[in-house]
């Protein structure tokens, strides 16, 4: 999947910026992105604040952050099994010394 040109914040900014009354068509100018883009953004980021986008405390985590975490959990159960298999050979290996 494609990544964003912009980051979280650079988008919350875009949509600040059209909420403080600058008008849409200026805002995608001057950022470089066409309206589509941006009424796209707007209802994953709308009403949200820059510090929203660096901490997923608020109960509301961005779509990056739900990719990353959602990466970290398919890298768990290898993880865990790599790791009970570790601990496998290693009781193996106590049980092989203590009977020599």
């Amino acid at each position: 999947m494609r990544t964003s040109r912009f980051s979280d914040e650079q988008i919350i900014s875009m949509i600040k910026e059209q909420e403080r009354g600058i008008l849409t068509a200026e805002v995608c100018r001057k950022h470089g992105i066409s309206s589509a883009s941006f009424y796209k953004y707007k209802p994953k980021f709308g009403g949200m604040d820059v510090s929203d986008a660096c901490s997923p405390v608020s109960g509301r985590m961005l779509p990056s952050l739900l990719h990353r975490e959602s990466k970290n959990l398919r890298r768990k159960p290898r993880k865990t099994a790599i790791f009970f298999e570790f601990k496998e050979s290693l009781r193996g290996k106590m049980a092989e010394r203590k009977s020599a």
